[in-house]
């Protein structure tokens, strides 16, 4: 139903990788538009460079909205820092959950509104 579920490995992300997960989602999606739940276990944290090429046109072509699971407080504190730091909010929608059954509630009002 064009909602993309993902996850970040374990680690940190640096450019390079943040390149590759751009690649690798929009080879896997075939450059289609989607929306997406975004799950972040394991992630200790995004580089600054990193965190600017997720946020740039050329990374978010292809999501119109994005939903972003915390399970735990760092894991709250790393999303809403992404979003409030970097400029990724005046281009998607994008939000913070604690469970998926409340991000998927709220990715499907927005695919019902658009």
């Amino acid at each position: 139903n064009d909602i993309l579920h993902g996850w970040y490995k374990k680690g940190t992300v640096d450019l390079e990788r943040a390149k590759k997960i751009v690649k690798d989602r929009q080879t896997f999606t075939n450059h289609e538009e989607v929306y997406m739940i975004v799950k972040q276990e394991g992630l200790r944290g995004i580089e600054r460079e990193a965190r600017n090429y997720l946020s740039s046109d050329e990374a978010i072509i292809g999501i119109k909205a994005a939903a972003i699971l915390a399970n735990s407080a760092f894991e709250s504190y790393l999303a809403n820092f992404f979003i409030n730091i970097t400029v990724i909010r005046p281009k998607i929608p994008t939000r913070v959950f604690k469970n998926e059954k409340e991000a998927l509630k709220w990715i499907t009002s927005i695919k019902v509104n658009s």
